[in-house]
């Protein structure tokens, strides 16, 4: 398969996470029982968070 890039656009919403909803989301994206589209999600979220614009994969 070829690999192919993503540009994700981070919006305002995902801006601030309170402690226990980071832990959460970096537990899914650590996991490895985690379904594999929900910790790419999760890891978007803490990219976002971040405070990130933008992120190329």
């Amino acid at each position: 398969m070829r690999s192919r890039a993503t540009v994700v656009r981070c919006s305002l919403i995902f801006s601030v996470l309170s402690d226990a909803e980071r832990l959460v989301l970096e537990n899914w994206a650590r996991r490895r029982t985690t379904a594999q589209g929900l910790a790419k999600r999760a890891r978007i979220v803490l990219v976002c968070a971040r405070g990130w614009g933008e992120l190329t994969r």
